[in-house]
Order: structure tokens, then C-alpha cells, then sequence
């Protein structure tokens, strides 16, 4: 019988603590140990009261314990979900980036192919218009070979007919010289 009350008044001092100053899991444990010592001792309906009391506990903590598992499991997908998400923008950026630097690429390709299309179209002006410079050249150095003819021609006919003349007077004095 002593020990069963000092049992109980440290049983007891042991619940107060746990009420004031300690978590969930010490009044659980305060509980089942007035309990067991209730029940030890002949006393059922304390011992009940006491069990129920450990076992709402046990209860509440195992949901405690449920729901942060739960909430852990939650963050931790919403976790892995943002980690998915961040690598498909990550992977969106790059696909972006590549897109940018191959448009780049295509209007470097456009402006070099503009630039040489705007020099072979000067190069072609410029040479058109020195084979224009090279056509009037010969023009008028074909009329100059035109004109120089008609006068050679026109030479070799008044030396022809000096020719002729000179012939007539020399088979005329041949004549009345002979």
C-alpha cells in the first residue's frame, strides 16, 4: 500500500509536470503510467479514465505525426513539382536561347548575302558602264577608220587618175616622139 501512493504521487507530479511543462508525448507517457498503476491496484475505473486519456493521446499524436508526414510528403512533391517546373522553363530558356542565336545566325547569313548581292550589283553597274565607255571608244574609233577609208579611197582614186594621166601623157609623148 506505501509504495502503490508514493508510486502514485510521483505518477502524479509526473502528469503535472508533463501538463505544464512538457509535450504531448510525456503526458501520453504520464497517462499510461497512472494507468498501469491504477490497474495494478485494483482500481478499474481510474485505470479507464487514465487509458483513455493515453490512448486520445497516442491518437492525437499519431495524427500529429500523420499530418506533418503528410505535410513532408506535400512539400516535398510541391518540392519535386517547382524542381520539374524550374527545369522546363531551365530547358524552355535554353531552347530560347538557341532559337535566338540561330535567328541571329540566319539574319548575319542575310545581311553578309545583301551586302555581296549590293557589291556584285556595283561591280556589274561598273562594268556595264565601262564596256558602255569601251563600246563609244571603238564607235568612234570605227567612224575614224570609217572616215580614214573614204579618204584613202578617195587618194588612191585621184592617184589612179594622176596614174592614168601620167600614162596618157607619157604614151602622148611617146607618140610624137617616136
Amino acid at each position: 500500500q506505501g509504495r502503490y501512493n508514493k508510486s502514485l504521487v510521483h505518477a502524479r507530479e509526473v502528469l503535472y509536470l508533463s501538463n505544464t511543462k512538457g509535450g504531448l508525448q510525456q503526458l501520453k507517457d504520464a497517462n499510461k503510467l497512472l494507468a498501469d498503476i491504477f490497474e495494478d491496484y485494483g482500481k478499474p475505473d481510474s485505470a479507464l479514465f487514465y487509458h483513455k486519456r493515453y490512448k486520445i493521446l497516442e491518437d492525437s499524436i499519431y495524427n500529429e505525426e500523420t499530418a506533418s508526414l503528410f505535410k513532408s510528403f506535400e512539400l516535398k512533391e510541391e518540392v519535386s513539382k517547382k524542381d520539374n517546373e524550374l527545369a522546363l522553363r531551365a530547358k524552355e530558356i535554353s531552347l530560347l536561347e538557341e532559337k535566338v542565336k540561330l535567328e541571329n545566325r540566319w539574319k548575319w547569313a542575310l545581311g553578309m548575302a545583301s551586302l555581296l548581292l549590293f557589291l556584285a550589283i556595283i561591280l556589274y553597274y561598273q562594268k556595264l558602264k565601262q564596256q558602255k565607255n569601251f563600246s563609244k571608244a571603238l564607235n568612234d574609233k570605227n567612224k575614224l577608220i570609217s572616215s580614214q577609208n573614204v579618204e584613202i579611197a578617195q587618194k588612191n582614186n585621184l592617184l589612179k587618175e594622176q596614174i592614168k594621166l601620167r600614162t596618157e601623157t607619157d604614151d602622148t609623148i611617146n607618140y610624137f616622139a617616136s
